[in-house]
């Protein structure tokens, strides 16, 4: 999906050596946000996120000595749910033969 917008978008890929469900649920559920993605010395001490479409996905974090260092806030444009990926590509396969 496209959307035209004149904010900044960021667009992350990355490939992870996990069952997509999996990832999926990392994205989704704060508890799981916070033991993730944080870089190294610093700590997300809160993960909002709203799982709809529309909805808010934000995470704030802190360093070593607890200062604020920031996060990011961002509108959930598109959910795709793990799996579909490889269900899409199956049945292009299929329709092309």
């Amino acid at each position: 999906m496209s959307t035209m917008t004149d904010a900044p978008v960021v667009r992350l890929t990355r490939t992870i050596p996990a069952a997509s469900e999996r990832v999926f649920r990392a994205w989704l559920e704060p508890e799981l946000v916070r033991r993730w993605s944080a870089p190294a010395d610093f700590a997300v001490v809160d993960a909002q996120i709203d799982e709809r479409v529309g909805g808010r996905h934000s995470v704030h974090q802190v360093d070593a000595t607890g200062a604020d260092v920031g996060g990011f806030e961002s509108e959930l444009l598109e959910l795709v749910p793990a799996g579909w990926h490889q269900a899409l590509a199956k049945l292009a396969t299929a329709v092309a033969s």
